[in-house]
């Protein structure tokens, strides 16, 4: 359930009406009951009220731990977070809410919760929701700050067994073993408009630690949190979680997944997320390891450092990417990490499918500048580009080992360094799979079909710009052709689909001189001599078919060489544009084209 679920029970005190019930000696209507108006404490006026009832507290400073004893009430900090305070000095949480089955609201609005340290719960025991505890109920939490909380689970929040809807709640400065900001277990609901900032866990989860919790995250902030594994955000044990539009930034794990960590079979859908200068011994932007599932559609992983695997790391999981940039992140090998991997580790058995992903300006202290592939991974790469990677030994692309074979389609892999060696290495096991692709360098392998190496005309953000060979140099027969691009223009706009992870208009294509069959940039016997050849011996490959449609029909025919010796020796019409002064992409829409692979 999202926020806007909740206006009613935010309308001021004099229009908002609570809902009445029917208790055994008849009806009773719901109450107000004002803290310290009527009552000293909030604790007190939680004892006096029943199901349906508000407590509403002035600002102020309360030393006080509350429990809702299972009622379904609301408890609203009159001047909000900024003016009413709650905290207490015992060992305690802050705030319980625990057993709550009545159906009228249930909510805890307005309030900065500070100094708790969890209840005791488990065998073996540890203390859970040092700021506010929540088991077997349902509330809205809304409008709170959490902030110098602690325990064993979940610092600032704990919550098990819950359908919770969170709004507007700041997670700061809590520490826990687990889930420092908050921890969830057996957890639905809705998250959105958070900020989880300076949490720091021993283990996992510095902002936020979700076992087997399907909770979905929205515009939410991920700023400086700490942990061992998944500082910014840990999902393990089957959470099939969402995250979508939020912000993972200087988040700092000392073992994997410095941003984000997706473990232990779980299922987690990544769209519209911006992980930046995040840090980890493994998967400084996100780690997805044993089983995960992951599904990253419009996320950009960007300036992150790790040992190993600087923007991704993937081991033994399936993920699948979509629309994702993952640019100049870095695996140093600190940590006594390999190294390798700058923008993509993967490891074991990884058979992903990316799709309109850019990886670029990536750097690894080892290899595979740009992705470093070990151990029977065989993923499918469609329309992905893979530029301005460097590593300092070999693989300043990409590299293949122990039996990695990539099946790579439609993309381009340009202006990679590798001062030590080969731009695209593998060992005596790894081979590689080009279909239609613009690849420099060659070191394609032993299997490829219909690649060429040309300049791709890239821009500064490595987009292929007008009269690119990677234009219309595709394949439409790929499998799992994307309807958009990365920038979310139509995939296919010419003939075929372009190469790499933009497509070009269709006025954008690969340029030419109508008429100039040799492409030596001027009309002349030449051309009409090699035009002849083309039709009639065979022997002539012509760099670009659009050239030899001197007539602009359509096609390539007698006509053509005729137009052409016409215009040279007997005063007729010059060739319909692109003129040898201007030469550009084919005006005219027909079904022969400019690619390099066509011919």
């Amino acid at each position: 359930m999202r926020q806007c679920d909740h206006w009613i029970q935010k309308l001021p005190i004099a229009v908002l009406v609570t809902a009445a019930f029917m208790a055994p000696t008849g009806t009773v209507e719901a109450s107000d009951l004002l803290v310290p108006s009527q009552y000293s404490t909030i604790q007190g006026a939680i004892d006096a009220s029943a199901s349906g009832d508000r407590v509403l507290v002035a600002p102020g400073f309360y030393f006080e731990p509350i429990d809702y004893l299972g009622k379904a009430i609301e408890v609203i900090g009159l001047g909000g977070s900024a003016q009413t305070t709650l905290s207490i000095l015992s060992v305690d949480s802050v705030v319980t809410i625990d057993a709550v089955s009545h159906p009228a609201p249930l909510s805890l609005i307005g309030f900065t919760i500070l100094a708790g340290s969890g209840r005791v719960i488990g065998n073996p025991p540890s203390l859970a929701g040092g700021g506010v505890f929540v088991r077997d109920s349902d509330p809205l939490l809304s409008d709170l700050v959490l902030t110098g909380n602690s325990a064993t689970l979940g610092g600032g929040l704990y919550a098990q067994n819950a359908d919770l809807t969170v709004d507007a709640v700041s997670f700061v400065d809590n520490g826990a073993a687990d889930g420092a900001g908050a921890f969830f277990v057996d957890v639905e609901g809705d998250l959105t408009d958070c900020v989880f900032e300076a949490n720091d866990a021993f283990s996992r989860g510095g902002a936020m630690e979700l076992i087997r919790s399907p909770i979905k995250v929205y515009d939410s902030l991920f700023l400086a949190n700490l942990a061992a594994r998944g500082a910014g955000l840990s999902f393990s044990d089957n959470s099939d979680a969402e995250v979508y539009d939020c912000t993972v930034i200087g988040n700092i794990a000392v073992e994997h997944g410095g941003g984000i960590s997706i473990d232990q079979f779980s299922d987690v859908i990544l769209s519209g997320l911006f992980v930046t200068e995040n840090e980890a011994a493994q998967g400084g932007g996100i780690g997805i390891t044993h089983f995960s599932q992951a599904q990253l559609f419009d996320v950009t992983i960007t300036q992150n450092t790790a040992g190993e695997g600087g923007g991704l790391r993937i081991f033994e999981s399936v993920p699948s990417l979509d629309r994702v940039v993952i640019r100049g992140n870095s695996a140093t090998g600190f940590a006594g990490e390999s190294g390798k991997g700058g923008g993509i580790h993967a490891s074991l058995r990884v058979d992903s499918r990316m799709r309109n992903v850019l990886v670029a300006d990536n750097t690894a202290i080892d290899a595979g500048g740009g992705i470093y592939w070990w151990g029977d991974c065989a993923p499918t790469l469609i329309h992905c580009t893979v530029a301005g990677n460097s590593s300092q030994t070999i693989g300043g692309a990409m590299i293949s080992e122990n039996y990695s074979v990539p099946d790579i389609w439609n993309s381009i892999v340009y202006a990679n360094t590798a001062p030590g060696g080969s731009l695209l290495a593998q060992d005596s096991t790894g081979e590689w799979i080009f279909r239609y692709c613009n690849v420099e360098g060659g070191g394609l392998g032993p299997v490829h079909f219909l690649n060429f190496d040309a300049d791709p005309l890239f821009n500064a953000d490595y987009r292929i710009t007008e009269c690119s060979p990677s234009a219309d140099s595709g394949s439409s027969t790929a499998p799992y052709i994307p309807g958009t691009d990365l920038d979310g223009a139509p995939r296919v706009q010419g003939l075929k689909p372009d190469q790499g992870v933009n497509e070009l208009p269709v006025t954008a294509g690969p340029c030419f001189v109508r008429g100039d069959a040799t492409a030596d940039g001027i009309i002349n016997v030449g051309d009409v001599i090699a035009s002849l050849d083309y039709l009639f011996i065979g022997n002539f490959d012509p760099p670009c078919q659009d050239a030899l449609d001197v007539d602009d029909s359509g096609l390539v025919d007698i006509g053509d060489p005729i137009a052409a010796m016409n215009y040279l020796f007997q005063g007729g019409s010059p060739p319909p544009p692109p003129e040898p002064v201007n030469p550009a992409a084919d005006p005219t829409a027909d079904l022969i084209g400019c690619s390099p692979l066509d011919g």
